[in-house]
């Protein structure tokens, strides 16, 4: 995967995060939208 090859992170994480199942909850809803800032950074930087 480009963006886990990019970003240095392990891909089956990255896959989770892109591709996984919608949060559930408002918490989990939050922490997507952090780990999504957080590979775009990655990315952007790379």
């Amino acid at each position: 995967m480009a963006v886990a090859q990019r970003s240095g992170a392990n891909p089956a994480v990255m896959g989770h995060i892109l591709f996984g199942p919608a949060p559930d909850s408002d918490t989990g809803l939050l922490q997507l939208a952090h780990d999504l800032d957080d590979i775009e950074r990655q990315v952007s930087h790379s």
